[in-house]
């Protein structure tokens, strides 16, 4: 459109209106683009726009003098001093006056692009590929001796598959010594409770007479039936004894009523007789000897009568404490089974706990699968080694559980992380020329920082700690980029994770360890 004079050192004012003009329509042009494929145009880009726009019109308002220092540093460059440094002048002139102009426009493009074009600002993390549910850890809460192995690694299980089976003899051992002495106290206690109720036997539960085949349950019911028959004969024959002592002093009860009786009758007798001999010696007709006769009968026949009622009040006393011995003998034996069998209800109580600890620890001696997966690992291999109590045994990995990925966080980046931003995957399983990145987003943060141990620094109880997230895998996504490269996830693949917590720009990144410095270093001491 126009061209430059090799004999004119700076733009004429019409080449410099026609380059202005050009550059607009080429704007305009840009505009009616944009406006067509964008009709909304927020306050931000027009902004922008605008801003541009203004810095355009500085550098062609400024491009004179830039032309003019241009050529005083040609002429500092070649040195004019005579009448040939005109041709050295006019042929350096345009190369340096076009490179000028390409360094100023890619100085002034890269300082707008790192002043205004937004970076996603993320915090990197390195994970692991784990199974939501985690890896399923089998071990033993008593331990014991391998006896035998059903699996090996890389082994499919279902649910319930036996896995390895462990030694009984000890555990089998303990089990029945418990369960004999719990069966011992079981019939013990219905023998007393059939006691107490005054039973003509003992009525035993399911639990003894289910098995009562065996020699020892056979020989526990023996042994409560006879002690149960003969503690009934022994309280019969004190009972039957209290009795007769009863019946015999009721005999005698009745031999000294009749007793009395009849010395109540001859007392009278002996009185109408004394009465009549004492008239008949008034008129001299008895002797006085017959009269003291007659008194010395009546005072030995009441003498024999307040004998009598003394034996029968006796007698009657000693029918009292013989009932209350046979009252006694019921609360003796209803005493001594109550207590006895309060204790041997808390025995029992007790050996009933042992015994479910028992009966569950001989159900665990085969340790079986406790969902569908795969044999990870296994830590004891040889038959007889013993495995220590609560030692991991076998690993699985569950098989249908999804898959996340474990990440751990440096703290000093846990500010900007939350649940459910968006995050960047790559595994560095695949190659990550042909591989895309993948899209995940956060779905759990731990709440405190977790410290490893082995990794503490000494005077530092935080040194080695980290936070603990897991990221959720957009499988839809994943599915669609990873099925036609035939790739595949499985427990225990590496991941960099790029957890995107927002945006800035090239120049913040570069200005921000300036601010931290100064941040830092600005302090009186």
């Amino acid at each position: 459109m126009f061209r430059m004079e090799n004999n004119n050192k700076k733009l004429t004012p019409e080449q410099l209106q026609l380059l202005q003009q050009m550059m607009m329509q080429q704007q305009g042009m840009g505009k009616m683009i944009n406006q067509g494929s964008e009709p909304k145009i927020s306050l931000k880009e027009r902004l922008s726009k605008i801003t541009l726009k203004g810095i355009f019109i500085a550098i062609l308002q400024n491009m004179q003098h830039g032309v003019k220092f241009i050529d005083q540093f040609t002429n500092l460059v070649v040195k004019e001093d005579g009448g040939n440094a005109n041709d050295v002048v006019k042929s350096a002139r345009s190369p340096i006056l076009f490179g000028t102009f390409i360094i100023i426009f890619f100085v002034l493009f890269g300082a707008l692009w790192a002043a205004l074009a937004p970076l996603d600002s993320a915090a990197v993390a390195i994970g692991t590929v784990v199974s939501s549910s985690q890896k399923k850890i089998i071990n033993h809460q008593e331990g014991g001796i391998l006896k035998k192995i059903y699996v090996k690694i890389g082994d499919k299980v279902k649910e319930g598959d036996q896995l390895i089976e462990l030694d009984d003899t000890r555990i089998k051992y303990e089990y029945e010594g418990i369960l004999n002495q719990y069966r011992s106290l079981l019939g013990t206690e219905y023998r007393l409770m059939a006691e107490i109720n005054e039973d003509e036997k003992v009525n035993y539960p399911l639990f003894l007479t289910q098995d009562k085949a065996d020699k020892n349950v056979a020989k526990i019911i023996e042994t409560q039936d006879n002690l149960f028959n003969s503690k009934r004969k022994l309280k019969v024959a004190e009972q039957n004894s209290a009795e007769q002592k009863i019946n015999q002093l009721n005999k005698q009860i009745d031999g000294l009523l009749a007793r009395k009786r009849s010395l109540i009758k001859s007392l009278e007798v002996t009185k109408d007789r004394l009465a009549a001999n004492k008239t008949l010696n008034n008129k001299g007709y008895v002797q006085k000897s017959t009269l003291l006769e007659l008194e010395a009968k009546e005072a030995n026949f009441q003498s024999e009568l307040a004998f009598t009622d003394t034996e029968i009040a006796r007698s009657e006393q000693e029918i009292t404490r013989t009932n209350i011995e046979l009252i006694n003998i019921d609360n003796k034996y209803s005493t001594n089974n109550l207590n006895e069998l309060r204790e041997t209800q808390a025995n029992l109580s007790g050996l009933r706990e042992k015994l479910i600890h028992a009966q569950e620890a001989l159900s665990r001696i085969i340790i079986k699968s406790p969902v569908d997966g795969i044999v990870n690992n296994i830590n004891f291999h040889t038959v007889g080694s013993s495995i220590p109590p609560s030692h991991t045994i076998i690993e699985i990995s569950p098989e249908n559980d999804p898959l996340v990925i474990d990440v751990k966080i440096d703290p000093k980046q846990i500010d900007s992380i939350r649940i459910g931003l968006v995050s960047k995957i790559r595994f560095s399983a695949f190659k990550s020329r042909t591989t895309p990145q993948f899209i995940g987003k956060v779905i759990w943060i731990s709440p405190d920082i977790i410290v490893d141990q082995q990794q503490r620094g000494p005077g530092d109880p935080l040194a080695g700690g980290y936070y603990s997230a897991r990221i959720e895998l957009d499988m839809d996504k994943f599915n669609e980029l990873a099925k036609p490269r035939k790739l595949e996830l499985h427990p225990g693949m590496q991941a960099e994770v790029q957890i995107v917590n927002g945006t800035r720009t090239l120049l913040n990144y570069l200005l921000d360890p300036v601010y931290d410095a100064m941040f830092k270093g600005f302090k009186e001491k």
